[in-house]
């Protein structure tokens, strides 16, 4: 794991700091405000813009990535 995604800020977020997908490997990586990444492997890209076009990126997170997708700490 841990592969190299290019991150993009993430705007009003009071817990997420930076996203960011490989769509090729279907993998998204989410960098926390604590400093902690975590890496979703099996995102595919239709999820990925859902998760940026969320007017909340962290009920996203919980309801629909957490849920869906197994996270590892990277």
């Amino acid at each position: 794991m841990g592969r190299s995604v290019k991150h993009t800020i993430v705007k009003r977020s009071a817990h997420i700091l930076s996203s960011g997908h490989d769509p090729d490997g279907r993998v998204m990586q989410i960098t926390f405000h604590n400093g902690d990444t975590h890496e979703f492997r099996g995102v595919p890209p239709e999820i990925y813009q859902a998760f940026l076009n969320s007017p909340s990126k962290g009920t996203f997170y919980h309801k629909v990535i957490a849920a869906r997708f197994r996270g590892e700490k990277i």
